[in-house]
């Protein structure tokens, strides 16, 4: 992270709020998934911080759970957006922990097939993380 979230960027301030590679993010998240990024006690702030998310969309859509129940399934995401850019990074806690960052570039007008390949990585992420299935599927 560069800076804070703001509405415009003036002379002064970083160009963007953040960048990182796809490696990175899920370096950072794995470091934080494990409680041992900064502190445990910053850790715990940023899972909680990530499991308010509300934009399932992306990669978590694809993620067998409810957010609302008890399934022993726990998403902590963050979406991303900007022109010919959609990102989703995130943890989640199954049976197994899997961190994940799917960043898809694309040409204006191909958005729902962005959005459709993200979708396909979270299958494979739901498929990883294991939690909701019996031991017989």
């Amino acid at each position: 992270m560069h800076d804070r979230i703001r509405a415009e960027r003036g002379p002064g301030v970083p160009k963007t709020f953040a960048t990182g590679t796809a490696r990175e993010l899920c370096a950072f998240l794995a470091d934080a998934a494990a409680g041992t990024w900064q502190s445990p006690r910053a850790c715990a702030l940023l899972r909680d911080w990530l499991a308010g998310n509300t934009d399932r969309t992306l990669v978590a859509d694809s993620i067998g759970h409810d957010p609302w129940s008890s399934d022993d399934v726990r998403v902590l995401n963050k979406t991303g957006t900007d022109t010919g850019v959609r990102a989703d990074t995130g943890i989640v806690s199954g049976r197994h922990t899997v961190v994940y960052a799917v960043i898809a570039a694309f040409e204006p007008g191909a958005e729902r097939a962005a959005v459709a390949e993200l979708r396909r990585w979270g299958t494979a992420v739901d498929r990883l993380a294991g939690a909701h299935r019996s031991d017989s599927s």
